[in-house]
């Protein structure tokens, strides 16, 4: 039976929002504590706006913790123009392949619904419904 949580992500800059994303996700599947930043992943997303950037980086985010399996601890990011109506973010993240030795399994994210981003009262502002799959 699916679970079904609300992430909620706030920084007064927007790189910051998208780099707490990574871990977040994780969290709902591990406890973060166990993950070591053994491996280094670069990922890469475009999007004509800040609010498609963010849906693509979850959508990105959520199919590489499911179809390969690992855990992230921590992340950077920067978000470039990279032509007049499109944006890139460029990721590193840090983590390793899930251990069911070492990682407790909380659930499985698979699907991210309704991700947004916005600006309000000087912060930026993620959101994003998860569902968390059975463990």
């Amino acid at each position: 039976m699916d679970r079904f949580m609300s992430l909620e992500l706030v920084s007064h800059r927007m790189c910051p929002v998208f780099e707490q994303a990574a871990p977040s996700l994780c969290a709902c599947m591990t406890d973060l504590d166990s993950v070591m930043p053994r491996e280094t992943r670069e990922l890469e997303v475009s999007a004509a706006d800040e609010e498609r950037l963010f849906a693509r980086w979850i959508e990105e985010l959520v199919a590489v913790l499911t179809q390969e399996d690992t855990v992230f601890r921590r992340a950077e990011a920067t978000i470039l123009r990279s032509g007049p109506k499109l944006l890139t973010l460029s990721a590193r993240l840090w983590g390793e392949p899930f251990d069911a030795r070492r990682h407790r399994r909380k659930g499985v994210p698979h699907l991210a619904a309704r991700p947004s981003l916005r600006r309000a009262e000087g912060c930026w502002r993620g959101d994003v419904e998860l569902s968390l799959g059975p463990a």
